[in-house]
């Protein structure tokens, strides 16, 4: 497995590159913007883009979206996003074209890349986390030194703590990749984050 942490775009928020280094197939996690730039690294690095995983719907992570939809490319996020309100996704992303839905539990394989969704509400109602292998990318729900927002609509503070709790006793080896920070460890963020150990007490 193979990642690449990449900010297109203006906003700078964080969007990754997985793929498997075998057959070249690859997956976007929160393209926020910059389709053509992401596009242009997808092509020299000889890659395929079979998926885009989307951790929530707000504008910062979906702007690439529909610019690099094609009919091999599958479109994934929690069905509870099309539940909140909308407006959040600042009409970016046709969210009438073809999707798929992951929740608490489902596994998505794309070659040999095994992607776990963990459901973490708090930041938003249908927030994921995705677990492969050593990496889990926490969208805006864990951020270094600090977590997601919960005063845009269908934000929670007692489920954001909830989630929080709940990622706080994964493996603390884990490497974090989350949509607004250099990447950090879990058991770093388990010991110094201060909304982590409030979820804790």
């Amino acid at each position: 497995m193979n990642y690449r942490l990449l900010q297109p775009g203006p906003m700078a928020a964080c969007c990754y590159l997985v793929w498997d280094g075998q057959t070249g197939s690859a997956v976007l996690i929160d393209p926020g913007a910059g389709a053509d730039a992401l596009r242009r690294t997808l092509d020299t690095a000889g890659l395929r883009l079979r998926h885009i995983f989307l951790t929530h719907l707000h504008y910062d992570h979906i702007g690439a979206v529909d610019a690099l939809r094609d009919g091999e490319v599958r479109v994934w996020l929690c069905r509870r996003e099309l539940e909140n309100d909308t407006r959040i996704s600042h009409g970016l992303m046709d969210l009438s074209l073809p999707l798929c839905f992951y929740d608490e539990g489902d596994e998505i394989t794309v070659d040999s890349l095994r992607f776990a969704v963990l459901a973490t509400p708090g930041h938003t109602p249908g927030s994921v986390c995705l677990r492969c292998g050593g990496l889990l990318f926490t969208g805006d729900t864990l951020i270094a030194g600090s977590c997601g927002r919960v005063d845009f609509p269908g934000g929670s503070g007692a489920d954001m703590l909830a989630s929080l709790r709940r990622l706080a006793a994964l493996d603390g080896s884990l490497t974090v990749l989350s949509g607004h920070a250099a990447p950090t460890t879990l058991a770093h963020e388990r010991q110094t984050n201060p909304f982590m150990l409030e979820a804790l007490r």
